[in-house]
């Protein structure tokens, strides 16, 4: 009988295990080993050696733990390294107390206390000399040369040649060594009391490697030698330990316990902003100031910002002092910010602090009413919408708005600025019918705001589902609105997700229904429960419309039977070949119209730059009919507009100018804005956008007829068409 598969796996994994160990698997191995940083050493008896360890651990191996052995394994715990990777890690080791040639070896362990998962054996053959201590000379009576003898010169070594010194060659001497910091650059003395300094060496990695210092004459060869270096990497913010040791011309280092060594800790440079002397203010040229100090390193740049770090810009700095003065700012909320690099590249970043330019109150402009991707055009001064549908609002405002809402009586929506631009929009909708009268409120970093009147929005009612012969409501009919698709030659379920509204509507208990539709063919199907599908006859929209048409439904025809006991049964007779009622449509508004309020009154005063920097005013261009349009390149039925002006500027009757304003745009948009489009037409440009109130803008496009004796005689929203330009004009005549 076959084992459990279960019992077959744990088989399995015991032959694995006895075939692979656990050491087998997870793999730790010792690369490398430096004592005092050199492959041998000469020490004195018992001193203490710097071994460096270079490991590397893979298959989820640790290296928690190493023994050191040269008579007797020696176990030292240090840094756990449990991740996979090559790890460097010292440790001390202590020299034999007799003198002698010694071999040395270590192994990597698992983990703590040398217990398990050991590496290979790395063995250091004939590694470690131990020397005899230098004897203290026994004082002897000083003899003087019998008068003219002469003393036999002492054997020297060939010039150049070294030797290793051994347990018989006598003394051995040990270069010493002091260490400072000043910034990046590392100074240091290193002298030995019998020899000469051959070089001088420094460590980042605690002994793993050393790099050569340099010497402060050029060349070390004296007893003494003063030497520099200035480590060729980056400083990052933390701790660190800068270790230097000498070796002799006999090639003796430094003992590992005398390296000379500097600890410092790296932090970010220290940057603060002044305060600024007047805030808000008028000055659109302030100076920013501030200090800058690193206690690392010196200063390298100090950079400003003015919009809470998403940008910098470089500022002045001169002994701890940094200041920046900005070309002239607008209006608004800047978010100051400084920022100082070392000369290892780390950054200190100051707190933000708010600066407010506030040299006019808030300035409201023209924008627009979406739905969805449609733009909502005043008829007779209103907009109309139905209920429950979002309509975007989109105003420019100048001035250095910070908040701004738009008010409808008790109802307040936020509206928000989109980002690197003067345009705030928001979304509003109603539950309920009826006539909305708009305002926008718009305050500034100084707390000054502003209010304007934005135009009337008229909530139109919605449809009726009915039952026809008892004209009560359907409550559950499901109401469908169906467009004809051009490109497909089909009809297809309107989407009217896109415009932010249902389709299908499930009627409630009220047995109402609304959509607003763009222009398109269109026809509404609504059936229920019981009742007959009812279709309406197909219709055209030449503008977005509120589709609100009342519906009567007609009951599908019953049979009742009444059974004892059961009593009355209502059965509903299928109409299995009946096509859909078909039905006219009607779409009511309640809409009242408005006039506009400049309609037969004379122009407002009227005087603006052009991009040549030449004013232009309304009342020097009196004598012929002119169309003064206002527009915005921020919104793209503006420019539409901007490019139908252009084509019908060459088609212009006699006596007739066209004039547009670019609305709270500069000099140098509306320059750009006219050579990029190549329009040929007149244009001055109002910056802050003040005579959007004065002439009622609110919608934008907005286009006056001028007679010649300066008298508005039509006002016209949205964009128009080269031909109404020019027929409008010939009208006027």
């Amino acid at each position: 009988m076959p084992l459990p598969k279960f019992v077959q796996g744990l088989l399995l994994a015991l032959v694995l295990l006895m075939l692979f160990p656990a050491s087998a698997l997870a793999a730790t191995t010792i690369n490398s080993v430096t004592l005092n940083g050199a492959s041998t050493v000469t020490v004195a008896p018992s001193a203490t050696i710097t071994a460096a360890i270079n490991v590397t651990t893979s298959s989820g191996s640790n290296w928690q733990s190493s023994t050191w052995d040269i008579s007797g394994a020696n176990c030292v715990d240090h840094t756990n390294y449990t991740s996979n990777g090559t790890f460097n890690e010292s440790i001390s080791v202590t020299a034999p107390s007799s003198p002698g040639t010694y071999s040395i070896s270590f192994v990597a362990w698992g983990n703590n206390a040398c217990g398990g998962g050991a590496s290979n054996t790395y063995t250091m053959t004939n590694a470690i000399t131990v020397s005899a201590p230098t004897p203290t000379p026994t004082p002897t009576p000083t003899s003087f040369p019998s008068p003219g003898a002469t003393a036999s010169p002492a054997p020297t070594s060939t010039s150049g040649a070294t030797s290793a010194p051994s347990a018989t060659s006598g003394p051995i001497y040990y270069p010493s060594l002091t260490l400072a910091r000043d910034g990046l650059e590392f100074k240091g003395t290193s002298s030995i009391e019998n020899g000469v300094i051959e070089t001088a060496e420094y460590s980042l990695d605690n002994g793993g490697s050393w790099n050569g210092a340099t010497p402060s004459d050029g060349k070390f060869d004296e007893e003494e030698e003063d030497f520099t270096f200035t480590p060729n990497i980056s400083f990052i913010t933390g701790n660190f330990t800068v270790l230097a040791r000498a070796k002799s011309l006999a090639q003796v280092y430094t003992q590992a316990q005398n390296y000379a060594s500097v600890s410092f800790s790296v932090t970010p440079p220290a940057v603060t902003l002044n305060d600024f002397a007047q805030n808000p203010t008028g000055n659109t040229t302030p100076t920013i100031t501030g200090t800058a100090s690193s206690a690392f390193s010196s200063v390298a740049s100090v950079d400003v910002s003015l919009d809470g770090g998403k940008s910098w810009l470089d500022a002045a700095y001169s002994r701890g002092q940094f200041s920046f003065t900005p070309q002239a700012l607008e209006d608004g909320n800047y978010e100051i910010a400084a920022r100082a690099f070392d000369e290892s590249g780390n950054v200190g970043i100051s707190k933000t602090l708010t600066l407010v330019i506030d040299t006019f109150a808030p300035v409201i402009g023209g924008g627009t009413l979406t739905l969805g991707p449609s733009v909502l055009i005043p008829e007779n001064n209103i907009i109309t919408a139905i209920s429950g549908a979002d309509i975007t609002v989109a105003v420019g405002m100048k001035g250095g708005v910070t908040s701004a809402k738009i008010i409808a009586g008790n109802t307040e929506f936020e509206l928000k600025q989109q980002a690197g631009t003067d345009i705030w929009s928001g979304k509003i909708g109603f539950n309920d019918e009826g006539e909305k009268q708009l305002t926008i409120t718009a305050t500034d970093g100084a707390n000054n705001t502003t209010e304007r009147a934005f135009g009337t929005l008229f909530i139109q009612k919605p449809g009726q589902i009915t039952d026809k012969e008892k004209g009560s409501s359907v409550a559950g009919a499901e109401v469908k609105l169906f467009f004809f698709d051009t490109i497909s030659s089909s009809w297809v379920l309107w989407d009217a997700g896109s415009y932010g509204q249902k389709n299908p509507q499930k009627i409630s208990e009220t047995g109402t229904y609304s959509f607003m539709a763009p222009p398109g063919k269109y026809y509404i199907e609504a059936e229920a429960e019981g009742y007959r599908k009812t279709q309406s006859q197909i219709f055209t929209l030449t503008k977005t419309t509120a589709i609100n048409a009342d519906l009567a439904l007609r009951s599908k025809p019953t049979l009742i039977l009444t059974l004892p006991i059961i009593g009355k049964i209502i059965l509903t007779i299928p109409e299995l070949f009946a096509p859909p009622e078909s039905v006219n449509v009607e779409f009511e508004s309640d809409v009242q119209a408005q006039t506009d309020s400049l309609l037969g009154q004379p122009v407002p005063d009227l005087s603006l730059p052009d991009p040549s920097g030449v004013n232009i005013s309304l009342a020097n261009l009196r004598g012929k009919n002119l169309l003064l349009t206002f527009f915005s390149p921020l919104f793209p039925q503006a420019l539409e507009q901007a490019a139908i002006l252009s084509d019908a500027s060459d088609e212009l009757p006699e006596n007739s100018n066209i004039l547009a304003v670019s609305l709270q745009q500069s000099e140098a948009s509306t320059r750009v804005l006219m050579q990029r489009g190549a329009y040929q037409f007149p244009v001055v440009y109002d910056s802050i956008g003040t005579s959007a109130s004065g002439f009622n803008v609110n919608y934008l496009p907005k286009s006056f007829f001028i007679n010649t004796a300066g008298k508005i005689i039509d006002v016209k929203l949205g964009v128009m068409t080269k031909d109404e330009i020019v027929d409008s004009l010939n009208n006027m005549q």
